[in-house]
């Protein structure tokens, strides 16, 4: 597949046909999977058929069912192993054979995941019990009722955010009650006390007001906990040999219920058409997206199906100039689908704008390497998610477990360079020092530190310095640069004149320093000789005039431009226009450019983590006690740091790219592109 950086054209079809061989037509369209299916305007004649609409929900209804009967007995669809042909003179009888067919495994499923769930409730509920009964046990191994109903004592037992814990306590204490309180949950205690009567009332209202929750005695079960917790506990063993019989049954059928589900979506897509088109006395009108590529295809698929009795309108988007909002073919290689996920979580590319796909499959494992670089860390990520990869049933999951397979191996990539193999114990960075290298490419200022070389560690804090800053400088100056040509391919002219280009310039002037010298201490002196020096220097002299010729641009950008369209009164607007815009790209520029500062705050609390950890380890490293613990507590520490430090620099990285970078050029306002089809292995044929 061909790299695109740009959804492909697609072309806005509308149909006449008449309606005896409107049917037939649809089951060419989902067998070839090109037509994105839209209701028809306003002003084209006919109505909506509504038996098809009802149809449409309850397929897909239908399919939802099926998906959450999949999702509780824990299994992906398995694809036909035979075709499945269904054939019959129209959609609703297709789907009567279907529902025919299928009835009674329908029911069973039903029946056997709604006892499942029930039961599956009422084991989280014993088990809850059960934890209390084991509480109980320690803390009051004697008949509960009698706890509960005395009438010379208040028994209350109690769970309490740990917050409230020492307010709580002197409030018993001053009540003369005796208390007592276990671990429950990470911020939860359990609470047991018991008061005199009069006391215990005032002792349970205050455990509300501090948000507890009292616990009143178990109803149906013996009084001794012992022997109650005996109860529950088998209890708890039927139903989860009851959950296990069920679902063996239910996953015997497997092949059955699959081939149900894929005639469903199959029903699904078709009646997705069928709903979306006006019916006159004689003719069906439908209206769709498809790619202008499939032309050819859809004007084959009309001739066979309707033998040439069709009326057909074209019109080819052009991406300037737009009406409505097409949807977005979006086509990527399989290596970029990943992180295609990422782009989706923030918005769909639009169909007049760049896919950001292929810059962020570079700049994100890029930046979340520079912020977790371990050899050893990464390797752990990346068998993680290998783990859960090999495991993953649905598609969605598996590009998921991929993504965090190639951050791993990317963190792996930039570890080898920066020394780190699970820390700067094993001493990895004298592989670059047998290499001939001073120190490792990519050295935290720590190394300069663990060798007491004064003069190396300003050179290191240097490079931690710059590598985020030129990291900064290539993706905000590729971002606006992304910003002005989405701004043409919109046909918004007017906005990259006046705003686009000069942000472009103005972001290249403040960057570019740090880029062409690869060095922040410079980079920076040619900013402070622009900005403060008198541009005594040529370089200098650059950034000075050409900030300033971009800032002016800035400023005078919107009200030329609204003065020369609307005079007077487009002047006005437009200096309230660039004046917000102008605070609004300072504001960016001064925050943006340090936030990339992050990714040294990062990797050096990473290093500072393990170079910590390992001090820890040689402390204890003495005798065979202290290196059995060391190497105990080396492990721990690594896994911790692997696992915390690889959520925290996603995040960082994640943030870096939507408000950062996509700000400066993504709207993400986009449709997907979703053509009706047919899953494999099925066939519907209708039979005029």
């Amino acid at each position: 597949m061909a790299l695109r950086l740009l959804p492909k054209t697609v072309a806005d079809v509308a149909v006449i046909v008449p309606k005896e061989r409107y049917e037939k037509l649809v089951e060419s369209l989902v067998a070839m999977n090109l037509f994105h299916p839209i209701e028809p305007g306003e002003n084209v004649p006919g109505v909506f058929n509504r038996e098809y609409r009802r149809t449409y929900t309850h397929v897909s209804d239908r399919v939802s069912r099926l998906e959450r009967y999949m999702d509780v007995l824990r299994f992906a669809p398995k694809k036909p192993q035979r075709e499945i042909v269904l054939q019959a003179g129209s959609w609703q009888k297709v789907l009567e054979e279907a529902e025919k067919q299928y009835k009674f495994l329908e029911e069973e499923f039903d029946a056997g995941v709604r006892t499942i769930l029930e039961a599956e409730a009422r084991i989280a509920e014993l088990e809850e019990q059960k934890r209390f009964l084991e509480l109980l046990a320690r803390i009051a191994p004697v008949e509960l009722p009698g706890l509960y109903e005395s009438r010379l004592y208040s028994f209350i037992l109690a769970l309490i955010d740990k917050d409230t814990v020492e307010e709580l306590f002197a409030f018993a204490s001053e009540r003369m009650c005796l208390y007592t309180m276990e671990e429950w949950e990470e911020d939860t205690l359990a609470f047991a006390a018991v008061c005199t009567l009069d006391k215990g009332g005032e002792v349970a209202k205050r455990i509300g007001e501090l948000g507890g929750r009292i616990i009143k005695p178990l109803e149906g079960l013996p009084g001794n906990p012992a022997e109650a917790l005996e109860i529950v506990s088998k209890r708890i063993e039927e139903l989860t040999a009851e959950v296990e019989r069920v679902r063996e049954k239910l996953l015997a059928k497997i092949d059955d219920i699959s081939d149900f589900y894929h005639i469903s979506l199959a029903l699904r897509e078709a009646y997705r058409i069928l709903a979306h088109t006006r019916f006159t006395e004689r003719t069906a009108v439908l209206r769709g997206y498809l790619d202008s590529d499939d032309l050819g295809k859809f004007e084959k698929a009309l001739r066979e199906s309707t033998g040439n009795a069709y009326v057909l309108n074209v019109e080819r988007i052009r991406r300037a100039h737009m009406a409505g909002r097409p949807p977005s073919k979006v086509e990527l290689p399989w290596i970029l689908k990943p992180f295609h996920k990422i782009v989706r979580m923030y918005g769909e590319p639009d169909a007049n704008e760049v896919i950001p796909t292929v810059f962020l499959a570079i700049t994100m494992p890029v930046t979340f390497a520079l912020m977790f670089p371990d050899l050893g860390h990464g390797l752990l990520v990346f068998l993680f998610a290998y783990m859960f990869y090999k495991k993953a049933l649905k598609e969605d999951s598996r590009l998921t477990w991929q993504l965090v397979m190639i951050l791993g191996a990317a963190s792996m990539v930039s570890g080898f360079l920066a020394g780190e193999f699970f820390g700067p114990m094993t001493r990895f960075a004298k592989v670059w020092e047998a290499m001939g290298f001073e120190f490792p490419p990519l050295a935290s200022p720590l190394f300069a530190v663990e060798h007491g070389e004064t003069e190396l560690l300003n050179t290191l804090v240097v490079y931690a310095l710059t590598v985020p800053l030129v990291v900064a400088g290539i993706m905000l100056i590729l971002g606006t640069f992304l910003g002005v040509v989405n701004a043409f391919l919109k046909g918004e002219v007017g906005e990259a004149l006046a705003t686009r280009i000069p942000k472009f310039i103005l972001f290249t002037i403040a960057t570019m320093p740090f880029v062409a010298t690869f060095n922040a201490v410079e980079g920076g002196g040619i900013i402070k000789d622009a900005v403060l020096g008198g541009m005594q220097t040529t370089p200098g002299k650059i950034v000075g005039i050409l900030g300033g010729i971009s800032f002016l641009w800035l400023i005078l950008g919107e009200p030329v431009l609204g003065a020369v369209k609307h005079g007077a009164a487009g002047l006005k607007h437009g200096l309230s226009v660039s004046f917000m815009e102008t605070f609004e790209t300072v504001l960016m520029l001064l925050g943006n450019i340090p936030s990339f500062l992050r990714i040294m705050g990062l990797s050096l609390a990473h290093a500072s983590l393990m170079y910590g950890f390992t001090i820890l380890t040689e402390l204890v490293w003495h005798g065979v006690a202290g290196i059995i613990f060391g190497i105990v507590l080396y492990v721990i520490g690594n896994l911790m740091t692997a696992g915390l430090e690889a959520i925290i620099a996603f995040a960082h990285s994640l943030r870096l790219h939507f408000y950062e970078w996509f700000s400066k050029f993504y709207s993400g306002r986009g449709i997907p592109f979703q053509p009706a089809t047919i899953p494999t292995g099925v066939q519907i044929r209708i039979i005029a």
